[in-house]
């Protein structure tokens, strides 16, 4: 009996290793809602670790891409670390901010209590003020890590074997 169980423990312990090392990847668009650019859409991603159930706080991006007005802003241009931030586990946006490596200088904010709260926001310099302006978030969407589905496939494999022996 102990013999059939071995397999068994270690596929658990495997499945446990992969989902705490998990890594979130998110594909975002918005559009901004005033100022000049009015009407333009802003797209990209950006990754994380993945925090433990019921996390609060920061967490620092991994990865990030975000383009906007032909400009492509990345982890690298950065003016201070970005954040991905939780309130009981649950995502409220990040925060990111580039206001020196191009004309259009851009910021995203997180939400205090909830994801709809997160913002754009850029600045084209305009030295009348008239530069400034706001948008939002039409889109998250979390893309599957690649392991994760190989796990499931190797689950659902056991799972068979298991049933036809």
């Amino acid at each position: 009996m102990l013999s059939k169980l071995r397999p068994l423990v270690a596929a658990t312990t495997l499945s446990l290793a992969c989902v705490s090392a998990h890594a979130a990847l998110v594909n975002y668009t918005g559009l901004v809602d005033s100022g000049p650019l009015i009407g333009s859409s802003f797209s990209g991603s950006f990754a994380y670790a993945d925090p433990a159930a019921g996390f609060d706080g920061p967490v620092l991006l991994d990865g990030f891409v975000l383009d906007f007005e032909g400009l492509t802003y990345t982890l690298a241009s950065a003016d201070a670390a970005p954040l991905a931030w939780f309130a009981a586990g649950s995502f409220l946006g990040i925060d990111y901010m580039d206001l020196d490596s191009f004309g259009i200088a851009v910021q995203m904010t997180a939400g205090f209590f909830d994801l709809s709260e997160a913002l754009f926001s850029y600045d084209t310099g305009d030295t009348a003020g008239q530069g400034q302006g706001l948008g939002g978030f039409t889109s998250f969407s979390t893309v599957p890590e690649p392991g994760t589905l190989g796990l499931v496939m190797a689950g659902l494999l056991f799972a068979r074997r298991k049933r036809q022996s």
